[in-house]
């Protein structure tokens, strides 16, 4: 077993890069999720079952509009819920993964832990406690994410 197994929950979430939000509700409602807003008009949330993607357009944060720019539409994202964020993040030091935030607290108490995008994959994980009362995601944390990354 290793370290990450041991705190390892599940995937919380996906974060989506959208270059046109009203599209890309269009889309994932077409396939059945249900689309809601989010305390910003340029996130939402699709969900469907245990399964949840955020939508979010440049337009959210200057953040997210250069990586839209950069990187085009895409999966910005994903996200691991981890039992706790401190133990992961000094686990992952350990293993030499590079291109770690310091643990972020959100006014919730959730804490996040972001990483580089990985240049053989461009895969970007985000390591999420939820020691707080369980609360939806908000744009906020999704824009922390863009901020943290560039």
């Amino acid at each position: 077993r290793t370290d990450l197994d041991t705190v390892a929950v599940r995937v919380d979430h996906v974060t989506v890069t959208v270059a046109d939000l009203s599209a890309a509700e269009s889309l994932f409602a077409s396939m059945g999720f249900g689309v809601a807003p989010t305390d910003d008009p340029h996130v939402r949330l699709a969900s469907a079952g245990g399964v949840t993607i955020l939508l979010v357009s440049g337009a959210a944060d200057p953040s997210v509009a250069a990586e839209l720019a950069s990187h085009g539409p895409g999966v910005a994202q994903i996200a691991v819920e981890v039992l706790n964020a401190s133990f992961t993040h000094d686990a992952l030091a350990a293993a030499g993964v590079g291109g770690l935030t310091d643990v972020i607290v959100d006014s919730d108490g959730q804490e996040q832990i972001f990483t580089l995008a990985d240049a053989a994959t461009g895969v970007r994980l985000v390591f999420i406690s939820r020691t707080a009362h369980r609360v939806p995601m908000s744009a906020e944390n999704v824009k922390a994410m863009y901020r943290a990354l560039t």
